[in-house]
């Protein structure tokens, strides 16, 4: 399991832990911007999804279908009668082909809808948490927080949790999310800190106009600025 594995240290050592129902090209990566790239993406089973309205579809067909089996006189009805279960059967098939889950480097996705129009998604730093949903069509819920800007009033009352409903595997599933969060959020924190660091150093130093090396500000003369380099004057910043 994931969870049994040392913290991943690399992209490639957490891509290790896949867990087996990983389904590459389920997203469609038009959906993504530039620099993005998908760790994650699977589909929920149908019948884990679809379980009740799958029993009542198939019992009112067999019940209608088998009446018109019967004899002649009663297949018109029987169909008419079954027709719309059937469509109804139809309508799931294909909103369940347009139902992608998918966690990218950057966050976590849900793609739903009879035309995989309907898109929800949730950077790392909006998940506040992470749980197993028990049962047939259980899967993850991904509790979110709303963006910053629209963080106040009616809008943060209107942020629904999200979900991988049905999915294969929750738990290898879950082990492998908690393991990509953590190691998004670290390399996240170590770029924050690299960045800072940077702009420290380049607050406390400039570069020789002559020779472009840099000069450490707190190493000059005040009164006789030149580079330690090539000693031409250095005209320190206002």
């Amino acid at each position: 399991m994931a969870g049994s594995l040392p913290a991943p240290k690399t992209e490639a050592d957490l891509l290790v832990q896949l867990p087996p129902t990983n389904q590459p090209g389920a997203l469609p990566r038009e959906l993504l911007p530039p620099g993005e790239h998908v760790l994650f993406e699977t589909r929920p089973g149908f019948f884990a999804l679809y379980w009740g309205r799958l029993i009542v579809i198939l019992l009112f067909l067999a019940l209608f279908f088998g009446v018109a089996a019967t004899s002649v006189s009663a297949l018109p009805g029987g169909v008419i009668l079954g027709t719309p279960f059937l469509l109804w059967l139809i309508v799931l098939v294909v909103q369940w082909r347009h139902q992608v889950y998918a966690l990218t480097d950057q966050r976590v996705i849900r793609v739903s809808g009879v035309r995989g129009s309907q898109f929800q998604d949730a950077s790392y730093v909006q998940v506040h948490n992470l749980a197993t949903e028990p049962g047939i069509s259980g899967g993850l819920r991904f509790d979110t927080t709303p963006p910053s800007a629209y963080g106040g009033g009616a809008h943060a009352g209107r942020q629904r949790p999200l979900r991988w409903d049905g999915i294969a595997k929750a738990p290898l599933v879950y082990a492998f999310v908690q393991e990509a969060f953590a190691f998004g959020l670290r390399r996240q924190t170590e770029a924050l800190a690299a960045q800072a660091a940077l702009d420290k150093f380049t607050a406390a130093s400039i570069r020789c106009e002559y020779c472009g090396g840099p000069i450490e500000l707190a190493s000059l003369d005040p009164l006789n600025p030149k580079c330690p380099t090539c000693s031409a004057p250095v005209r320190l910043p206002s």
